[in-house]
């Protein structure tokens, strides 16, 4: 897929992705925030609030997905983990081992707002779309 400008102006600032500062805020929070999906289960770290996460790949640093949820970020979390999901995402987890695979969230209003947004932020920055973001993410 081929970047024009108008591809890659954020909705919210109107700036380029690559210079938005909400964008970069949100990468460096979701990076620091990160938990072995392992983990999930055991702990009660993960918030049952509204935000914005991403599944990601231990060994290769990759974001395989990233999704929002309105109510609870760990209620998504435990359904995509488990398979409880029709996504391709709960598919592909549900037969894998969790000790290879981090979460990390952000709590964020809005989130479903931000999800295309930085969907195409993480394009750039990884140089490839997520894997298991299949469609384009809303926004608003």
């Amino acid at each position: 897929m081929k970047w024009t400008e108008t591809e890659t102006l954020c909705s919210h600032c109107t700036k380029p992705i690559r210079k938005c500062k909400k964008k970069k805020q949100v990468w460096k929070q979701l990076l620091n925030n990160s938990y072995n999906a392992w983990l999930l289960r055991k702990t009660r770290d993960v918030p049952n609030t509204y935000g914005l996460y991403c599944i990601s790949a231990n060994d290769e640093d990759e974001i395989l997905y990233i999704g929002y949820s309105n109510r609870s970020v760990r209620t998504r979390l435990l359904a995509h983990t488990g398979g409880y999901d029709r996504q391709k995402i709960g598919e592909f987890l549900k037969g894998e081992d969790l000790k290879e695979f981090s979460i990390s969230w952000v709590n964020e209003k809005k989130a479903e707002c931000l999800e295309e947004n930085f969907i195409d932020f993480v394009t750039l920055k990884q140089g490839f779309r997520p894997r298991f973001n299949l469609k384009r993410g809303r926004s608003c």
